[in-house]
């Protein structure tokens, strides 16, 4: 199974697809957006579904797989930018706020103007939903601050076309464009050894590469270790027999790189030519009107530094994208390719992203269940603590009848404290000796404190007072509860009274009886 590049042609300044073309080593195919008089028949968003059910067919028939998506640089335009790291996410964020007003001053000086006639559908500052903003190449530190080369370009319909590929399960390995292309293939990796030992040392791994397209548009990109510096395109006249290259084009061209090589501190010592035949003065009239050899000598007359091959083809721009399919790189960085469309997230990316969204959604209503049923227990064990509550209580009402002494105790802020003190009252004058009485609210109260204490994690189901002992009877789940009332006991002081605990624990399947036994202790008569 072979890779086919795939190239977005685009027209309408970025924002329609025109052509969509499928380059192999050895096949090639296009697709044409369909036109009624001269019109385009569907709208933007059918055109990206067509050109994607094309190649998805395409690469079906023909048993091939989508390598290297590549979009062309209608549109486009580099600038440079004033931000405080060179991170891609900073750089986008200057750029949208305004940093690229620090280039104006030196766009006066030399008479420049990076953007191409097509960027006035962006309107004068593009935001990131509007065109990819990606950075180029490494910063470089000025005068006025960390300037970063970005490279402006619209993208929407990529984006859209992207996405169709990726519902119709077609993948690629990465997205680019004609500029990074361009760069590559003039880097030196593609060059033969004889012509790359001919590069001046001064800038020996710098490369740059110019292209002329048979539509019209010529293009050139600088390259260092397989990332792009700094990039440009400009238009030029058209004839019958192609494209029409003039001295003053070759002229505005290098004028460019002086404006470049001054921010970017070095210059390509490497320069490579590829050109489709031109319309020349035989066929023009026009005497300025060049060759491309004629081109590449002009050049090499105005950038005397640099050695510069040329490239004749009738269509350089497959034979550029067949050598850059055998250069191809990995790197989805930027600089090396259109990074924010490269990693745009697939099918499967969103289809974990709902995976995960579904399983903390679980989680969470596991969770809430786990609460619910704690907050059933906790309730319970209130319950609990509430209705041995109103059993002792009901006891010292009738002692307040006794008494004749009606709701004095049980209205007293420490009711037991005021029995003890009524009872006392009552008995100080007797002249019968007798035993006391067990303090068996005092100790219903401490345990109630104890039940308080575990929290709902223990279940009570009995407690039995005899004259002899205190029973405590406790269902729970939790193996390591024993250990946690042995130490409430110290901490509540609960053996210092007139009860002697021991705990004892029993376990069927995951549940286990706790049995707190108090042994009431011998007390002293009183009258």
């Amino acid at each position: 199974m072979s890779e086919r590049v795939c190239l977005i042609e685009r027209d309408d300044r970025g924002d329609r697809i025109r052509a969509v073309r499928l380059i192999g080593q050895h096949a090639e195919a296009d697709w044409t957006s369909p036109r009624v008089d001269g019109r385009y028949a569907t709208d933007a968003v059918e055109d990206a579904k067509a050109a994607a059910e094309w190649i998805a067919n395409r690469l079906s028939v023909d048993g091939d797989k989508l390598g290297m998506i590549v979009v062309d640089t209608v549109g486009a335009h580099c600038a440079w930018v004033q931000a405080a790291t060179a991170e891609a996410g900073a750089v986008r964020t200057a750029y949208g706020h305004g940093g690229e007003a620090a280039l104006d001053e030196f766009e006066d000086d030399f008479g420049l103007d990076d953007e191409p006639e097509e960027s006035d559908a962006l309107g004068s500052r593009p935001t990131s939903m509007e065109a990819a903003i990606e950075p180029l190449g490494p910063a470089y530190d000025s005068p006025t601050g960390l300037r970063v080369g970005v490279m402006v370009a619209p993208d929407a319909i990529v984006r859209l076309l992207v996405d169709a590929l990726d519902a119709r399960g077609v993948g690629f390995t990465g997205v680019t464009s004609l500029w990074h292309v361009l760069g590559l293939v003039a880097g030196p990796n593609s060059h033969d050894s004889g012509a790359s030992s001919r590069v001046v040392a001064d800038s020996p791994t710098v490369s740059g590469g110019v292209l002329v397209q048979p539509d019209g548009r010529l293009i050139w990109s600088w390259c260092r270790e397989g990332a792009v510096l700094a990039a440009g395109s400009q238009r030029v006249s058209l004839h019958d027999d192609g494209p029409i290259v003039t001295r003053q084009d070759v002229a505005r061209l290098v004028n460019d790189w002086v404006a470049w090589s001054a921010q970017v501190g070095v210059a390509p010592g490497r320069i490579l030519v590829m050109s489709c035949p031109l319309a020349w003065e035989k066929s023009t009239g026009d005497p300025d009107a060049l060759t491309a050899p004629s081109v590449a000598s002009a050049i090499s007359d105005l950038w005397p530094d640099a050695v510069l091959d040329v490239d004749v083809q009738d269509d350089p721009v497959l034979t550029l994208l067949r050598r850059a399919d055998s250069l191809a790189e990995d790197n989805l960085e930027p600089g090396h390719a259109m990074a924010s469309l490269a990693t745009r997230p697939g099918r499967s990316m969103r289809r974990g992203y709902q995976l995960i969204g579904v399983a903390l959604a679980a989680g969470g209503l596991l969770l809430a269940a786990m609460g619910f049923r704690w907050q059933s227990k906790v309730d319970g064990m209130r319950s609990d603590a509430a209705r041995v509550k109103q059993d002792y209580l009901a006891d010292m009402a009738s002692v307040e009848d006794m008494l004749g002494k009606p709701g004095e105790i049980t209205g007293a802020m420490v009711p037991i404290l005021k029995l003890n003190s009524e009872v006392d009252q009552a008995t100080r004058s007797s002249e019968v000796k007798r035993s006391p009485g067990r303090p068996v609210v005092q100790e219903l109260e401490t345990v109630s404190f104890l039940l308080l204490e575990l929290g709902g994690r223990a279940e009570l189901d009995k407690i039995e007072v005899t004259q002899t002992t205190f029973t405590v009877n406790l269902t729970t789940e939790d193996d390591s509860i024993l250990g946690e009332i042995n130490a409430q006991l110290t901490n509540l002081d609960m053996n210092s009274g007139p009860l002697r605990w021991t705990t004892s624990s029993t376990g069927t399947g995951s549940r286990y009886t706790v049995k707190l036994l108090g042994v009431w202790q011998r007390q002293e008569g009183q009258p």
